[in-house]
């Protein structure tokens, strides 16, 4: 039976793509062993991920996910050659939105403490919601300067922590739970601190269309205009390559012609003409 691919794998809970791939998959064909599985299940369900409402990213990673667990499935018995049958699809150009300062502002105004703190841990470290909803005191450096946590590729990053999240820190007790669960007075997961995010949008009057995602796209690009260094960028993010760093720097990559332009006319200008 396809079914319990759908809850686990390998012991672990499905990331948010492998389980739209799973419902997918199940959908068509969870009542089959995996020897029953067949091209055209496999190609329905990729159909069905193409065709859903889910954003281009999520769709991304949704097929991934599908390729994994039909690689999954092909080591449990099903048929080989299901992963091949399987269109890899062009990567989506990445989410232009970012938060102004402003909206941030706004933010912080209308949230409780520890809303600012997870808000805060998104922005001014860069990290993922889903990361910053478990920083816990473990992850604080003695100083409460600096935080080290693993990204969910499993990178050790190092970061610098900002005067305003030193102070949130001043009003967290000790104990092992999540510092934002700390703050709020019992433990609140991820869509929890999601919901509530929503809630507060809607309260500061800004639009629902802001991400949680988008504090951390604009603290990326904000770092690059400043230092002009890619490295700072990979570093901030946790990336183990810089093409993940260039892709959410991509909008000023489009944007760079005319100064690239510049530079070179700038740098060969007082170069000596070829002999004559």
């Amino acid at each position: 039976m396809l079914r319990p691919y759908y809850f686990h794998t390998k012991g672990q809970r499905l990331a948010f793509g492998r389980k739209i791939a799973a419902k997918a998959l199940v959908a068509e064909a969870g009542t089959l062993t995996p020897a029953e599985l067949t091209v055209m299940h496999v190609a329905s369900a990729h159909a069905s991920i193409i065709q859903s409402a889910y954003a281009s990213t999520s769709k991304y990673v949704a097929i991934a996910g599908l390729k994994e667990l039909v690689g999954h499935l092909v080591a449990s018995g099903a048929p080989h050659g299901l992963v091949k049958c399987i269109p890899r699809p062009a990567r989506p150009a990445p989410r232009p939105d970012t938060v102004t300062t402003d909206q941030l502002a706004l933010q912080l105004s209308h949230a409780k403490p520890h809303m600012q703190l997870f808000i805060l841990l998104c922005h001014d470290c860069a990290l993922r919601a889903d990361t910053a909803s478990k920083v816990a005191w473990s992850h604080i450096s003695g100083d409460r300067l600096s935080l080290t946590i693993r990204t969910k590729r499993q990178t050790v990053v190092k970061l610098p922590i900002s005067g305003r999240i030193h102070a949130l820190l001043e009003l967290c007790p000790a104990g092992d739970l999540p510092l934002v669960s700390l703050l709020f007075g019992r433990h609140l997961g991820y869509n929890a601190l999601y919901r509530q995010h929503k809630e507060l949008l809607q309260s500061a009057g800004l639009p629902s269309t802001l991400w949680l995602h988008d504090l951390r796209r604009t603290m990326a690009e904000q770092t690059y205009a400043l230092t002009s260094d890619l490295r700072v960028v990979q570093t901030l993010l946790g990336h183990d390559n810089l093409g993940s760093t260039l892709h959410y720097l991509q909008r000023q990559a489009n944007t760079s012609f005319d100064a690239l332009a510049t530079s070179i006319e700038t740098i060969t200008a007082t170069a000596e003409r070829f002999p004559e």
